[in-house]
């Protein structure tokens, strides 16, 4: 079995990723995370037929003869596919966009350039090679770099997330759905939330790691209250960030945490 593995808590730019991989790597089975992040929810339920994942543990007892991963080269992100993995000695490929995290296979083949999105970097191999995808996949695909580049607004924006954004327009992807997979915060009341963290945010180093607090009190609990933390949480890029809320009409509290990293 050759299979293609992306990291824990999987965003867009993650199943982007995968999406492209696959015209490379077509006799290869993608392997789904336990965990899809918020943000990719809306675009996994809609797509989920088009990858026919399996579980990590539909590889127990399998003979795994070459894998490829995308989306990250840190070995803690992929630990939950190879805790099922049995005596591997096959090839692996990494396919990753992020400054090395501590590679963790002295075999592996990297394949790495610095750009706002890593589903531009397989996207640029597509190109190279001439292949023509679908519609579907060419629209998980802009969403990943869309979200990973912040709609081309990040500092980290280059030439060939552009390029290959283009190339995806051109073989069909869908503007109008990757806008939807992409809107978090749609009712004003989420904004002005948004806004009143975003001020009273307080930035920490625990054992380190880059942490963000806030605390903040507020009349009555309001829906979308997670939306606003993750999407605070993408802006700022902290290893995790922990919101508390005081509700003065209940006088409780309500805690709203997220982490990218174990």
């Amino acid at each position: 079995m050759k299979i293609i593995i992306g990291h824990a808590n999987m965003d867009l730019d993650c199943f982007g990723s995968i999406a492209l991989v696959k015209y490379i790597y077509p006799d290869h089975q993608p392997v789904k995370s336990q965990l899809v992040h918020p943000s990719a929810r809306k675009l996994y339920n809609l797509y989920q037929y088009r990858f026919n994942f399996l579980s990590p543990k539909d590889l127990k007892g399998e003979k795994i003869e070459q894998i490829v991963v995308v989306d990250t080269n840190a070995q803690n992100r992929v630990k939950e596919f190879f805790k099922y993995i049995e005596d591997f000695e096959g090839e692996i490929e990494v396919w990753d966009h992020h400054p090395s995290e501590g590679r963790f296979f002295e075999q592996a083949t990297y394949i790495s350039k610095p750009y706002g999105a890593n589903t531009t970097l397989i996207g640029m191999e597509l190109i190279k090679r001439g292949i023509k995808i679908e519609p579907e996949d060419a629209t998980i695909a802009l969403s990943g770099i869309y979200a990973d580049t912040g709609g081309f607004l990040y500092e980290n924006v280059t030439n060939e997330d552009f390029k290959v954004a283009s190339y995806l327009i051109e073989n069909g992807a869908s503007i109008p759905l990757v806008r939807e997979f992409l809107k978090i915060l749609t009712e004003k009341r989420q904004i002005s939330l948004f806004h009143d963290i975003l001020n009273r945010l307080t930035y920490k180093y625990v054992k380190g790691h880059f942490i963000i607090l806030s605390y903040i009190e507020i009349e009555e609990q309001v829906g979308g209250m997670a939306a606003v933390i993750e999407k605070i949480f993408e802006v700022e890029r902290a290893e995790a960030i922990f919101c508390v809320f005081h509700v003065n009409k209940k006088k409780q509290n309500v805690v709203i945490a997220r982490s990218n990293t174990d």
